[in-house]
């Protein structure tokens, strides 16, 4: 366990990196049983080390999370620290981040996704995003009409969910979150036709959402809020499904717990209540 007090951090030197390059640290961390901590910094050595430091702070919860951070190193520099702590950038205590933090499985990847974990020493490993490419599903992949998912995401960026679509970026059906917003998208013949915004969803936190794709009729629910509806496009022909990224390659980095499709066209009230 980490004890996170003045002067207490997790402090590693990276070097032989390239500078102007996107660096992306990850770490697993929850909070004791009793007291602890209620936040953790991801952060590096000082502001300057980064031209887009990582500096972000994250709110401790009972149960395992892997929080993570994208830096892109300054030009003038190839080796920085970073840092797991209380630490701001400008070496300033945080007095929401002082106590005991549970952590394992950190890591530092090269672009701005953080792989799956796999263990290091003194020498660098390699590590690719989790996702899953289907081509063939009972039922035929271009009959699916409703999507839903139970999902937990850092909510920063574009986070692919779910992805149907023709191996190219002209025609898809996607679920996805870019920042906070949850987005049902379709695109057909390189136009699109529905962009959807569900809501606001929080960083690491899970959330469901159920989505229909049918012709001129889109609709999408976010934790059983009311169905927001798009009747403006037809429906593109698929035949392939991403799991945890987007057709364009933009990562879940993140958690898909529950996953469903249906290949009819759920109603407002259906869809309203199964995100619920």
């Amino acid at each position: 366990m980490l004890s996170i007090s003045a002067g207490n951090y997790i402090r590693q030197f990276v070097g032989g990196i390239t500078a102007g390059a996107s660096y992306t640290i990850s770490v697993w961390v929850k909070k004791p049983v009793s007291g602890g901590a209620n936040a953790i910094r991801l952060t590096s050595n000082n502001v300057n080390a980064w031209s887009t430091g990582f500096s972000q702070k994250f709110t401790l919860t009972s149960t395992w999370q892997r929080i993570t951070a994208t830096g892109v190193l300054a030009s003038s520099n190839t080796s920085a620290y970073v840092i797991i702590g209380g630490k701001t950038e400008a070496n300033a205590d945080d007095p929401d981040c002082v106590g005991g933090v549970l952590t394992w499985g950190a890591q530092l990847n090269t672009g701005s996704v953080a792989g799956p974990y796999v263990p290091t020493t003194t020498t660098a490993a390699s590590s690719t995003a989790d996702a899953i490419n289907i081509t063939s599903l009972t039922g035929g992949i271009n009959n699916i009409r409703t999507i839903y998912a139970k999902v937990r995401t850092p909510a920063s960026g574009i986070r692919g969910i779910i992805s149907l679509n023709d191996n190219s970026s002209s025609n898809r059906l996607e679920l996805l979150t870019n920042g906070t917003d949850p987005r049902a998208v379709a695109v057909t013949s390189g136009g699109t036709v529905a962009d959807i915004n569900g809501g606001t969803i929080a960083a690491n936190t899970t959330f469901n959402i159920a989505a229909r794709f049918d012709g001129d009729n889109y609709a999408v629910s976010i934790n059983g809020a009311p169905v927001v509806t798009d009747n403006a496009g037809a429906r593109a022909i698929v035949d392939r499904i991403f799991l945890g990224r987007t057709q364009a390659g933009e990562y879940l980095n993140g958690y898909i717990e529950r996953l469903a499709t249906w290949t009819t066209p759920i109603s407002d009230a259906r869809l309203q209540a199964i995100a619920s």
